[in-house]
Parts: structure tokens; sequence; C-alpha cells
């Protein structure tokens, strides 16, 4: 099933420009411009391998770098799934293939 919506896991504004960008488990690295509107894809892929759970960013102002985080190079966020037991002493994860 293809996800039509979002997952949001990260946003950071730049300082300088004044956009936002997100880090979204299913859409990969996103922009919103500094006027705002619709998200627009930035970066979907790395070195031809499509992003399946990008998690996080961080911007190195001074540089003008944007860093951001995929989790898996396998699983689609949607796969994986984490549980707490009733006294919520642990938590574990459950991938389902």
């Amino acid at each position: 099933m293809k996800h039509v919506c979002g997952r949001p896991l990260g946003l950071l504004f730049h300082k300088k420009t004044g956009n936002l960008y997100i880090a979204d488990a299913y859409l990969g690295l996103l922009v919103v411009g500094s006027e705002g509107g619709v998200a627009s894809p930035l970066v979907t892929q790395v070195e031809g391998h499509r992003l399946l759970f990008t998690n996080d960013l961080d911007i190195d102002h001074e540089k003008n770098v944007i860093y951001f985080t995929d989790s898996s190079t396998v699983f689609h966020r949607s796969s994986i799934s984490i549980f707490e037991t009733e006294t919520g002493d642990f938590n574990f994860l459950e991938i389902f293939g």
C-alpha cells in the first residue's frame, strides 16, 4: 500500500532563510519555503537507494549543510511496531516482513 500522507519525525527552521526542513519517515527530506505552503520533496533517495525511514535532521547554519538520518535500508516505518509491557518495564521492536 502506498502512503498518501507522511509522518514527520524531525522539524527544523533554517535560521538564515526561514525555510522549514522536515524529516519524514515515509516521504524523505522535505522543505517548506519561508512564505509557507505545501512541503516539497528535497531528498527521496541517496546513491540510488530510496529513503525508507527518515527520522531526524540537523542544520549546520555556518556551513549551510543539512544532515539527516535514515534508520533502515530494508524496512519501512509501517513495518516496525514498538510494544510496551503492562508494567512499562521494557520495550522491544517487532518487525513485520
